[in-house]
């Protein structure tokens, strides 16, 4: 019996891995440089925060915008989700006003709903039961590459160049992308399953307990991630003077740590979870500390 193998689908796991990072760094570029952007905008910190907000809010529609995959097609959702974000990118070359950043927020954060489900639903049709959790693993690093590698170039980029310089090499980015995904992923047509409606996903969600306790769960992390983004930047700044070179080598030692974690969790065998998970939820209880 032949073993199931990732292999087949390297190269498109390496593009999930890289389209994933260059689209978290443009998600999470707004958190270290927080006061930088107040600054160069003329309004006040909070005003950030509140589009900051705003764009966390439209989780809510979640069900909504991230059921694309299911209506249109895996590759068309995650081209269409990369139009979203690359669009809110090239909107502040035009217009580097305090509005227009507000509106690429929230274009940025559709962009993302809408990709990142349809990318790990087609993994999900592409990879053995076994080896999904290990893919998926893979495509999360791009979550701690994004401070790794993209928020320090992009520290250095905007104090050489302003506030507004790394929004149209992002755009740019995702436009290469886009080519890429949409030449060496198949074609969406060729499909011919059932496709479930968004009411009936809903209904097959609630009507599992472990599904409710994992949705629950992740709120309240989601919630209490939120809360440190927002605060570290200016934090960071207020207290150790950083400047915006040093604050992105901040967080590229903060990428350094989740991508240990995101590793771990991908090389751990499907049956050995458990083991991993106790670890890695000991280390968030020690970071309180």
């Amino acid at each position: 019996m032949k073993q199931p193998s990732l292999a087949p689908l390297r190269g498109q796991l390496t593009l999930f891995l890289i389209t994933r990072t260059i689209m978290n760094t443009g998600y999470r570029m707004v958190y270290p440089f927080l006061p930088s952007f107040a600054r160069a905008l003329g309004v006040d910190i909070s005003a950030i925060s509140l589009a900051i907000t705003a764009r966390s809010s439209l989780g809510i529609f979640g069900p909504l915008f991230g059921s694309a995959g299911d209506l249109i097609g895996r590759r068309s959702a995650m081209l269409v989700g990369l139009g979203f974000f690359a669009g809110g990118s090239v909107l502040l070359l035009f217009w580097p006003t305090y509005p227009s950043l507000f509106i690429a927020l929230l274009l940025g954060a559709v962009g993302k709903i809408i990709f990142d489900p349809a990318m790990q639903a087609y993994i999900g049709d592409n990879v053995h039961n076994s080896m999904r959790g290990r893919a998926i693993a893979i495509t999360e690093v791009g979550w701690s590459g994004a401070s790794l590698v993209g928020l320090p170039i992009i520290g250095w980029l905007i104090s050489r160049s302003g506030w507004v310089a790394p929004f149209p090499l992002l755009g740019l980015l995702l436009a290469l992308v886009c080519i890429f995904i949409w030449r060496l992923l198949p074609s969406d047509l060729y499909r011919n399953s059932v496709r479930t409606t968004l009411s009936g996903s809903l209904r097959m969600i609630t009507s599992h307990p472990s599904a409710l306790a994992a949705l629950s769960v992740m709120l309240l992390l989601s919630v209490g991630n939120e809360s440190i983004n927002i605060v570290y930047g200016i934090w960071l700044e207020s207290s150790f003077s950083l400047q915006v070179v040093a604050l992105g080598a901040a967080s590229a030692i903060i990428g350094f740590g989740t991508g240990v974690c995101n590793s771990s969790l991908s090389l751990a065998p499907v049956s050995r979870k458990e083991p991993v998970f106790c670890i890695d939820w000991t280390l968030h209880l020690l970071s309180l500390l």
